[in-house]
């Protein structure tokens, strides 16, 4: 009875170390990670930065203001309309979407062009797991700086992947 007990105990406690750490396995991100455990490459003089304080992993470029800057988020984001409700409490936007300049579905998730008021945001949606991660960039011209181009910033947004 008692070796029961043992492999039974044993089987347990490998069935929970298996559990804990299995997403950390299968790439799930996690704001826990450095880079979110995400891989960002560097890309046409963009270089990836971690912001250990902010949680954000983001791309940098000399001479261009601001970043591109990825977040993961617990607001359900499938469709432009849950976009819309998130958005003021989006540290990435922060205020209400006036209009939406364009809206796609894309081969990781999906995209959306923004204004709140003068400013015109790209921000891109996409899930790895359970995970809900943001890509966004400020595509209004920036007093300081260069700035991304809507272009520039959809193929780092697509280059996101998990961590292997």
């Amino acid at each position: 009875m008692k070796k029961r007990f043992g492999l039974l105990l044993g089987l347990l406690l490998t069935l929970l170390l298996v559990a804990s750490v299995s997403p950390l396995l299968a790439g799930d991100p996690s704001a826990d990670q450095e880079m979110l455990g995400l891989s960002l490459q560097p890309m046409e003089g963009w270089t990836p930065a971690w912001d250990a304080d902010a949680k954000v992993a983001k791309w940098q470029k000399e001479g261009y203001m601001p970043s591109v800057v990825v977040r993961l988020v617990k607001d359900k984001l499938d469709s432009i309309d849950d976009l819309k409700a998130a958005a003021p409490m989006m540290m990435q936007l922060g205020t209400a979407i006036d209009e939406v300049v364009s809206e796609a579905k894309t081969a990781g998730g999906w995209k959306a062009v923004v204004k709140r008021g003068k400013e015109t945001d790209l921000v891109y949606v996409r899930k790895f797991g359970q995970a809900t991660v943001v890509c966004s960039a400020k595509l209004s011209k920036q007093t300081l700086g260069e700035t991304v181009t809507e272009d520039e910033a959809t193929k780092l947004c697509e280059s996101l992947a998990p961590k292997n």
